[in-house]
């Protein structure tokens, strides 16, 4: 049987890329995030066949598109219900398909493009992260602390010691000490500096 970088080769073209990776041959795809990062997908030989991963990298980017960094339910349904159609395990986060022996040479290539489509499918499901198209960072802000069990109240007026009245985006209360907070856009830079400054008088 010929290395599984040179089936590859053989079989589905020089886009895929193999390169050495630890214990694994670290196959760089064509495949994107949808954020451009790179989908790679890795090969090991394992007793009685051979196995190809993520190793987790697809959850652990999924869960970065959020600032709670949860999976909410519809996520987990439909994750799982791409794992069953592409028949993939689940181990501490990373998707394994398992192969005997047996496997040939169009079989491997076919797999990692499967596996491939797979990724994608589940990046996709980042929209859901998100939720409505109109939910912005303080409403995913405000998931994060009501996951935590956080007490809070969201853009209240309060008046200062100069009685001047200010709107923090969250008034929040942890282990007796209060907090105001006021969320930063990256996306509107331009309007940060002033709030900095106003929350620094």
């Amino acid at each position: 049987m010929n290395s599984p970088c040179q089936e590859i080769a053989d079989n589905i073209g020089t886009l895929f890329i193999c390169s050495e990776f630890k214990y694994f041959i670290k196959i760089t795809t064509p495949f994107i995030y949808p954020d451009g990062d790179v989908i790679d997908i890795f090969y090991r030989r394992i007793e009685g066949g051979f196995i190809l991963t993520d190793l987790g990298e697809t959850l652990r980017w999924l869960e970065s598109q959020s600032v709670s960094g949860m999976r909410n339910e519809k996520q987990k349904e439909l994750i799982e219900t791409i794992r069953l159609t592409h028949n993939l395990e689940v181990k501490r986060d990373m998707f394994i398909a398992r192969f005997n022996s047996n496997t040939n040479n169009t079989k491997l290539a076919s797999s990692v493009l499967e596996i491939g489509q797979a990724l994608v499918r589940l990046s996709d499901l980042w929209v859901l992260q998100i939720g409505r198209k109109n939910k912005t960072i303080i409403d995913s802000v405000e998931d994060f602390i009501k996951n935590l069990n956080i007490s809070y109240e969201r853009e209240q007026v309060y008046t200062g010691g100069t009685d001047r009245n200010w709107r923090p985006h969250f008034y929040t209360t942890v282990k007796g000490n209060n907090v105001l907070t006021h969320v930063l856009n990256a996306d509107n830079k331009s309007n940060t500096k002033p709030i900095l400054c106003m929350v620094n008088t």
